[in-house]
């Protein structure tokens, strides 16, 4: 038995972060550990006798001017200028987390930390609290990658992804094991493998639990769903829109989008032309899962940049349906878990659009109503089972 004290931004069922360190603390606990958590305040599912989740105010962002970002470029020049390996970090947030986690150890032990990062002020304040506990594990889950995520192609990554990597390196030498997911090996590898190499573990997204009911339901209109953000930059939902307004030439189809992300009103001015397009926006999780539940297939977006995997795309591989997925990306890493997938679709978004109609609707009518075995998914994508992670963690902490 180990007490352990997690940092994450939010825990709950609203945010992929909250998800992912709610489902590894239920297995840790499952194994036997006794679990505090430290998050925000917001979105934070805290129940009336729950003592474990101690939280603070959320961090609201500021909204940038032209003036911040200026100011901010020229923190990043002068850190560059004179090898500061330090990013800019939010001093309250590390505050808050260092405050708690000292609040904890002067109440109940402490025997290891974990810093679900991102943010980095949670592994900034964790490595704070490490040097004045020595004894004390740490341990570093990176959910996403500093130089191989979304930002990846963004006009400042370049800019500040060499004071990121700088100041990790400095940070690793007091984190005990760190714990990063499958699609980031060669990243990590070839910017921390050369010191850090010992410190490694692999694990996947904690996000699979693969599902004890599929409907069986089916009417005569076919029905498809898109669930999770859309943005133009990295994600965008142009070509999916227009190979909709084909099928619907031939096909006659419900297709749902719980979509949030700055393309709305795009989708909302497609819906007019097309039949059997609808808005819904975000939606509390127990209602979206039973709306996946009893569609017939089921859309996913790939990023246009990055190597990080959507948790939406485990989500979807634990429901056991049939699923399209758009890949715009050359090296697009979702490949990767659908060519596993027994009833997965890559739609390559640089075909033609009629080529790629004439796929999808080969696929909708050969699969229509097919499900693949909950067994069979937990065998092949065991690493993004919640308990494989816990049971990572809890080799390296016993």
């Amino acid at each position: 038995m180990n007490k352990i004290a997690v940092l994450s931004t939010f825990y709950s069922e609203t945010s992929a972060n909250g998800i992912c360190a709610k489902n590894i603390v239920t297995e840790l606990k499952k194994a036997g550990h006794i679990v505090d958590v430290i998050c925000y305040e917001t979105r934070c599912q805290k129940t009336e006798n729950d003592e474990s989740i101690h939280s603070f105010t959320c961090p609201k962002k500021q909204k940038k001017t032209i003036f911040s970002r200026l100011f901010f470029k020229i923190q990043l020049a002068f850190k560059l200028l004179f090898g500061i390996g330090e990013p800019v970090f939010n001093k309250s947030l590390i505050t808050n987390y260092y405050n708690i986690l000292s609040q904890l150890k002067n109440t109940k032990k402490i025997d290891t930390v974990i810093a679900m990062y991102f943010p980095a002020e949670s592994l900034k304040a964790a490595v704070k609290f490490k040097k004045k506990n020595p004894n004390v594990k740490l341990l570093n889950y990176e959910l996403d990658s500093v130089g191989d995520g979304v930002a990846a192609k963004s006009k400042m990554f370049s800019f500040t992804n060499r004071i990121y990597e700088k100041w990790l390196k400095k940070a690793y030498a007091d984190v005990d094991s760190v714990i990063i997911m499958h699609s980031h090996i060669n990243y990590w590898m070839n910017t921390f493998g050369k010191m850090y190499s010992d410190k490694l573990r692999i694990t996947d997204l904690p996000v699979l639990y693969a599902k004890t009911q599929f409907s069986s339901t089916r009417s005569e209109c076919i029905s498809m769903v898109y669930a999770g953000v859309i943005q133009k930059k990295f994600r965008s939902p142009s070509y999916l829109l227009e190979v909709l307004y084909e099928i619907s030439k031939t096909l006659d189809f419900k297709f749902d989008f719980f979509s949030k992300g700055d393309c709305e009103n795009e989708i909302a001015e497609a819906a007019k032309k097309i039949k059997g397009i609808s808005q819904s926006g975000y939606i509390p999780q127990d209602e979206l899962q039973k709306v996946i539940s009893n569609s017939d297939f089921l859309i996913s977006i790939g990023n246009s940049v990055s190597r990080s995997v959507p948790s939406k795309i485990i989500d979807y591989i634990s429901h056991g349906k049939p699923i399209i997925h758009f890949s715009s990306q050359k090296d697009d890493v979702c490949n990767e878990y659908f060519d596993k997938y027994p009833l997965a679709l890559i739609v390559d978004e640089t075909q033609p659009v009629t080529y790629s109609c004439t796929e999808i609707i080969e696929f909708i009518n050969k699969n229509r109503g097919k499900t693949v075995d909950k067994e069979e998914i937990k065998k092949i994508f065991f690493m993004n089972d919640p308990a494989y992670s816990a049971k990572i963690i809890s080799d390296i902490i016993i």
